[in-house]
């Protein structure tokens, strides 16, 4: 037996109005929807704020106890061009309503090494600080949030080495300049430029 939801076409759009703005959509197949989510990716410049569901031969409008949307949570960065500590970086990004960036996959990463090659800003740091600190507990690294470490990293081979043979401690985590924009652990007051990060749940 079809679900109801055969035949269907699900738009993801940027605008309320579906017949404008950026959108993809895709037909729902008998296969399809039988699943508990309707997942399908849409490429660069969708938000998908506002979903439609097109059902053949219905006009009505669904209700949301037959529709459930569950959207990513979306992750924006921001480089602030202005040296600080990294305590300083921190209270700067939550004054901007966000936080110092957690960076969770390769994505990310590699994002984030493309902002900082457009800003035209690397040669006037060394580095940039993001949330990652084992401030609290030494050589328990966790990030801004609270969160542990776990996952991806991206450390220089060299690194974490908590000031190596200088012994000053490096408490601090920066995407540092001179290892390719790899992590790099930094002594907290070292003066660097911040990565922001804004966390937008639709």
């Amino acid at each position: 037996m079809a679900s109801p939801l055969t035949g269907a076409v699900l738009i993801i759009s940027n605008e309320p109005d579906m017949n404008g703005g950026a959108q993809c959509g895709e037909e729902v197949s008998d296969e399809l929807a039988m699943e508990e989510i309707i997942e399908f990716e849409c490429g660069d410049g969708i938000t998908g704020q506002y979903v439609s569901v097109l059902i053949p031969n219905v006009t009505t409008t669904l209700s949301l106890c037959e529709v459930e949307i569950y959207a990513p949570l979306r992750r924006r960065f921001e480089l602030v061009g202005s040296t600080n500590t990294w305590a300083e970086a921190k209270s700067l990004c939550s004054s901007r309503g966000g936080h110092l960036a957690k960076i969770e996959n390769a994505e990310d990463q590699s994002y984030i090494v493309g902002l900082i090659g457009q800003s035209g800003l690397s040669p006037l740091t060394y580095g940039w600080y993001i949330g990652l600190n084992d401030r609290a507990i030494e050589g328990t690294r966790v990030w801004e949030d609270g969160s542990s470490l776990v996952g991806y990293t991206n450390w220089h081979p060299t690194e974490p080495n908590d000031g190596g043979n200088w012994g000053n401690g490096e408490d601090c985590t920066e995407i540092s300049r001179d290892y390719n924009f790899k992590w790099n652990d930094v002594a907290c007051s070292s003066s660097l430029f911040a990565i922001c990060q804004y966390d937008d749940a639709w």
